[in-house]
């Protein structure tokens, strides 16, 4: 048996020297690593150096990794943009990757390629849906492609609702990677598009600012008794939901202020955090079928709460 634990025991040392090299590098990452051996054959590894001992210094060959965690390629049509405006959509698209990845909790381990067609005016950039093959394209001021991963764009003025759209688009982009948009429900993927253009970084946290004119659309509606219900809402198809904006039920303001009411707490965060984690493993039901066992007190629970919100608990800003 202690054969047996001392030959199990060589075969690990390796192993463990290696942990033991990561925990000495993690510790001390500007620190000289030393080796040497003791009188019985062992080896150890310090990151002091020892006069008394012969050490020999270790050089930890850590390459640096090629991977990018969002791999963003801007192409410019007649467009020309200045260093800092490039900086701008690059800080603005990474905090969009940093709220997927930090506070929806979704491991983005694969690089999402993507390419942001800047276009110089509304006529070019229609030019550029035709050619992505949406001819019949409704008025719109950027769109994802998700069978090319394409974002189209024209520049407007002033440049912050220009840099809003592509935060916009992008949104759409990093959910298509996870669960394709087809299957997410319209009011998840055009509800945290929308947070996405007013998200920025401010002290080191993440920080969104509620849009005020999606507010005042939600509490004119709600004064008035013409917002949707939470059941009726979360059962809306895809092409369901779209057919009701057009209709004029002002579903992107209602999906805005309803993203941003679950975001708003810890318990409907995690509502929502685990609703597209459902869709991500591959999940069909509409969400109303899986709001009574993922929203505490079910849909009733959920519509008491954001009632509740919508008359007096907005607060103007977000932080994570």
């Amino acid at each position: 048996m202690l054969q047996k634990m001392e030959n199990s025991l060589k075969q690990r040392l390796p192993v463990l020297a290696l942990f033991i090299l990561l925990v000495l590098h993690s510790l001390a990452a500007e620190a000289e690593i030393y080796k040497w051996v003791d009188e019985n054959g062992k080896v150890h590894f310090s990151d002091k150096k020892q006069p008394d001992k012969t050490q020999e210094a270790i050089e930890l060959d850590i390459q640096p990794t090629s991977w990018k965690r969002f791999d963003i390629r801007i192409k410019t049509h007649d467009v020309t943009l200045t260093a800092k405006q490039r900086e701008q959509i690059e800080k603005g698209v990474n905090y969009v990757y940093a709220f997927f990845d930090d506070v929806l909790y979704f491991d983005l381990y694969k690089t999402v390629p993507v390419s942001i067609d800047i276009y110089a005016s509304e006529s070019a950039y229609r030019q550029g849906l035709i050619e992505q093959g949406n001819p019949n394209a409704i008025r719109s001021f950027g769109m994802f492609f998700p069978k090319t991963n394409a974002i189209l764009v024209y520049q407007r003025k002033p440049f912050d609702q220009f840099l809003r759209t592509i935060k916009h688009e992008v949104s759409h982009a990093i959910l298509d990677s996870l669960a394709a948009t087809i299957i997410v429900p319209s009011w998840v993927n055009e509800g945290i598009a929308e947070q996405m253009e007013n998200i920025d970084v401010r002290d080191g946290r993440l920080v969104i600012q509620r849009d005020a004119r999606n507010a005042a659309k939600v509490a004119y509606h709600a004064s008035n008794g013409s917002l949707m219900g939470l059941k009726r809402f979360l059962s809306l198809p895809g092409d369901g939901w779209l057919a009701q904006h057009r209709a004029g039920n002002s579903l992107y303001p209602q999906s805005s202020q309803f993203v941003y009411f679950l975001l708003s707490t810890s318990p409907d965060r995690r509502f929502l955090t685990d609703l597209l984690h459902y869709y991500k493993r591959g999940g069909r039901k509409l969400s109303a079928y899986v709001t009574d066992d993922m929203a505490i007190g079910g849909i009733e629970g959920l519509q008491i709460r954001w009632n509740l919100w919508l008359k007096d608990q907005r607060p103007s800003e977000l932080k994570f």
